[in-house]
C-alpha cells in the first residue's frame, strides 16, 4: 500500500521524457524509450501533452493521418549522429506547450520537419532551427505553422551549410520576432 502512494506521488506531475528509438508512428509504443537507446515503452505508452520529446539523429517520428500529438517541448536530433526528422500526413497535428528546437546549435547534429503532404504545428513557446549540418522545416500546400513565441533560423558557423524554413505552398505565422540569423533562408 505504502509503494502504491509513492508511485502515485512520484509520477503525479504526468511529465515524462521520451526519447525516439526506432523509426515509427508517433502513437506507436516500439517507437519511444523513456532513455536515450533504451527498451521500448509498454503498449498503449507514447508521449502526451506536458511530456517532452527527443527525436534521436537516424530516426523518423511519423504522425499519422489525422493524429493529434502533442507534448511539452520537442528537441529533434538532440543526442545520436544523423538527421533526426519529424514527418507530418495530411490532417495530422502537433500542439507543443512550450519550445521547439530542430538540431543541435554548434553541433553537427541536423534536425528536419517535413509537411509535404500537409499538417499542423502549433508552438506556445518559441521555435529554433540551426546547426552545423543542414537544418529545416520544408512546407507545402495543408501545412500550417504557429509560432507564439520568437522564431529563430541560426546561421551555422561551418561554410556551405544553409539552415532554412521553407514555407513553400503553406502558411507560417510568427507572433514573436522572427529571426534569420547570417545567409540563411526562408522561403514563402
Amino acid at each position: 500500500m505504502l509503494i502504491t502512494g509513492l508511485l502515485l506521488i512520484n509520477n503525479a506531475d504526468g511529465q515524462n521524457t521520451y526519447y525516439s528509438r526506432a523509426t515509427g508512428g508517433w502513437t506507436t509504443n516500439t517507437t519511444w524509450s523513456l532513455t536515450s537507446g533504451g527498451a521500448a515503452v509498454g503498449g498503449g505508452i507514447y508521449p502526451v501533452s506536458g511530456d517532452i520529446v527527443n527525436i534521436e539523429g537516424g530516426f523518423n517520428l511519423i504522425i499519422p493521418v489525422s493524429t493529434h500529438a502533442a507534448c511539452a517541448t520537442i528537441n529533434i536530433s538532440s543526442s545520436n549522429a544523423g538527421n533526426g526528422t519529424l514527418t507530418f500526413n495530411n490532417g495530422s497535428s502537433l500542439a507543443v506547450s512550450a519550445n521547439i528546437t530542430v538540431g543541435t546549435a554548434g553541433t553537427t547534429k541536423a534536425g528536419v520537419i517535413t509537411m509535404t503532404a500537409g499538417g499542423t504545428i502549433t508552438c506556445g513557446g518559441n521555435l529554433t532551427i540551426g546547426s552545423n549540418a543542414a537544418c529545416n522545416i520544408t512546407q507545402e500546400a495543408l501545412a500550417t505553422v504557429t509560432v507564439n513565441g520568437t522564431a529563430t533560423v541560426l546561421q551555422p558557423t561551418v561554410n556551405n551549410i544553409t539552415n532554412a524554413w521553407n514555407v513553400n505552398a503553406g502558411t507560417a505565422t510568427v507572433t514573436g520576432t522572427f529571426t534569420l540569423d547570417g545567409t540563411n533562408t526562408t522561403n514563402s
